[in-house]
C-alpha cells in the first residue's frame, strides 16, 4: 500500500498541468500527456506511400522540449493533405490514411498562434534495376542498382529472407541517393540459397523543421521491391 500511494504521489508531482493515468494492476504505467501550446513542442512526421500506391499513411509523434508526449488540446490540430491526424498507439503518436500524392501539405492549427503550414514533394518514381524480378542475387556480393538517383534525397535500403520459419533482414541507410549500393559476401554472410531475397529501397525526401512547431522533421517516402533468387 506505501508504495501505491508513494507511486501516486511522484506522478502528480510530474502531471501537474497534464492529463495522467495511473495504473496500479500491474499493468505499465503510460507517461503523462501534456498539453501545451504547438509551437513549443517539436513534432516528427514520416509520410510512407503504401504498397498499393494509391495511399499514404502519416505517422507523427509530438513531444515537449523534455520528451513529454503532447495531447492535441481543444482547437489544436495537425492535418495532411486536408485530412486531421488522430491519436494513434502510445501517447504522442498521431496517425492518418490519404490519397497518395506528390506533395504533402502539413497544417498546424494552433489557437494562440493561428494556421501555418509546410509543404514537402515525394521523390520522383524509380525502379530496381538491378537485381531484376526473379532474376539472381550472388551471396559472393551483387549491387543494388535503382534509377533517377538524386542528389538532393537519401535513401535506405532493406534485405530480407524468411528460411524453414526463421526471418533474416538486413537494413542499411539513410544513405546518400547514389544510384547504387554494393554488398560484399561479409554483408550478405547470414542470407543462405533456399528462398527468395526480397529486396526494397526506399527514397527518402526530407525537411528539417515544420512551421508551427518549434523545431521538427517532416520525411516523405517512396518504396520499390523486388525478389531476387539467392545464388553462390
Amino acid at each position: 500500500m506505501r508504495k501505491i500511494i508513494l507511486l501516486i504521489v511522484v506522478c502528480a508531482c510530474f502531471c501537474a498541468g497534464a492529463s495522467c493515468s495511473v495504473s496500479c494492476d500491474g499493468s505499465p504505467i503510460p507517461w503523462p500527456n501534456v498539453d501545451t501550446e504547438l509551437d513549443r513542442a517539436t513534432c516528427t512526421i514520416r509520410i510512407a506511400e503504401n504498397a498499393t500506391g494509391g495511399t499514404a499513411t502519416a505517422m507523427a509523434e509530438i513531444t515537449t522540449a523534455a520528451g513529454w508526449p503532447v495531447e492535441l488540446g481543444e482547437g489544436q490540430s495537425v492535418q495532411v493533405n486536408g485530412q486531421p491526424m488522430a491519436a494513434a498507439g502510445d501517447s504522442g503518436e498521431y496517425a492518418v490514411t490519404i490519397p497518395a500524392a506528390g506533395t504533402y501539405t502539413v497544417t498546424v492549427t494552433e489557437p494562440t498562434r493561428g494556421v501555418q503550414t509546410t509543404s514537402q514533394p515525394t521523390p520522383p518514381d524509380f525502379q530496381i534495376t538491378s537485381p531484376t524480378e526473379g532474376g539472381p542475387a550472388s551471396l559472393s556480393g551483387f549491387t543494388v542498382s535503382y534509377s533517377n538517383p538524386d542528389a538532393a534525397l537519401q535513401v535506405s535500403i532493406k534485405l530480407v529472407q524468411t528460411l524453414f520459419g526463421h526471418e533474416e533482414q538486413m537494413v542499411v541507410g539513410p544513405l546518400a541517393d547514389t544510384g547504387s549500393k554494393s554488398f560484399t559476401a561479409q554483408d550478405l554472410a547470414e542470407f543462405r540459397q533456399g528462398a527468395d531475397l526480397s529486396i526494397a529501397v526506399t527514397k527518402i525526401s526530407r525537411h528539417d523543421g515544420i512551421n508551427g512547431f518549434a523545431a521538427g522533421q517532416l520525411s516523405v517516402e517512396r518504396t520499390r521491391s523486388v525478389k531476387a533468387k539467392p545464388q553462390p
